[in-house]
Parts: C-alpha cells; sequence; structure tokens
C-alpha cells in the first residue's frame, strides 16, 4: 500500500508541476525556419522536451533573436551569461540569474567582436551585466553614453575627473 500511494503522489505533483507556467522554459521569440547555431539548438531542446512531455529538469531553451541567432543574454542553471551570436560564452559576464533584469550584453558582445578582429586601442566601458555602463572614454576625454555606447549630451570631462560626470 506505501508503494502504490507514493506513486499516485508522484503523478498528481507531475501533473501538477507540468501544468504550472514556467519562466525558464517560456519562448521569447519565434524564430524563423534556419540553419543559424540557435536556431538549430533551439530545435534540438524542443525536440527533447517533446521526448520527455516536457518534464526535463535543468535543460535551458536557447534564447533566439529574429535572425536565428542566439539573443547577448542566456541562462543556465541559476546563472545569467553573456554569448557571442554564435552561443559562445564571453568570459567575465555571469550573474545570477535573479539579477539579470536589465542585462542585455551589448557592450560584452561589442568588446567581444572588437577583441576578434585583432585590432587593439578601443577601450570599452561595459558594467558587470554586460551592459554598456553610464560613462565612457575616448584616450583621456570621457562622456556619459547610452545603452548603445553613444555619447549623449555635450559635457566631456579628462579621465582623471571622470567621477565628477552626472550621467
Amino acid at each position: 500500500m506505501r508503494f502504490w500511494a507514493t506513486v499516485v503522489l508522484f503523478v498528481c505533483v507531475s501533473a501538477s508541476v507540468a501544468a504550472l507556467p514556467s519562466h525558464r522554459h517560456a519562448k521569447r521569440s519565434t524564430v524563423p525556419p534556419t540553419t543559424s547555431p540557435c536556431s538549430t539548438r533551439l530545435a534540438e531542446v524542443e525536440a527533447l522536451f517533446a521526448d520527455a512531455n516536457g518534464m526535463l529538469v535543468g535543460l535551458e531553451r536557447p534564447l533566439c533573436d529574429a535572425n536565428g541567432d542566439f539573443e547577448g543574454m542566456q541562462y543556465q542553471g541559476s546563472g545569467a551569461f553573456c554569448v557571442a551570436p554564435d552561443g559562445t560564452k564571453i568570459a567575465g559576464f555571469t550573474v545570477n540569474r535573479w539579477e539579470a533584469v536589465d542585462m542585455d550584453c551589448q557592450c560584452a558582445r561589442d568588446q567581444n567582436a572588437y577583441q576578434q578582429t585583432g585590432l587593439i586601442g578601443r577601450r570599452f566601458s561595459c558594467d558587470r551585466f554586460g551592459n554598456y555602463a553610464p560613462t565612457g572614454c575616448t584616450g583621456a576625454v570621457c562622456f556619459c553614453q547610452d545603452r548603445s555606447g553613444n555619447p549623449v549630451g555635450d559635457t566631456l570631462v579628462n579621465i582623471g575627473e571622470l567621477d565628477a560626470l552626472n550621467c
């Protein structure tokens, strides 16, 4: 009798959990049918979910953009991290999942793409989320910048006076 009650409890709990909406596995966008890395990975994950009737724990659906590339921020377990368009993880930009509310990773992606060219000399001002920081500098001149890294306003200060900027 004890074994039967355990099976019934498992089936009831499993059915209840399966009916709950899941933030971790929510689809964020519709991806056009392509052979890009993200859309290919998404199809693989969807097939695994279908085979397991949606009962896979720990498997994350990749977040893809409209072109089928990986979005800048991805999840794995309790972490959120920045990736290049091909899904390659960008080192140094990992935070707790619950902290990633406004994480777009644009600065981390731009910096990573620039580093891949082999060029030197450009400085990126990224925050710990991989987003552009409120201030940026070119050479010894610093300024306020938007979320795309573009200068905002007319105020320019010497790098030694960076703390004086009110962005």
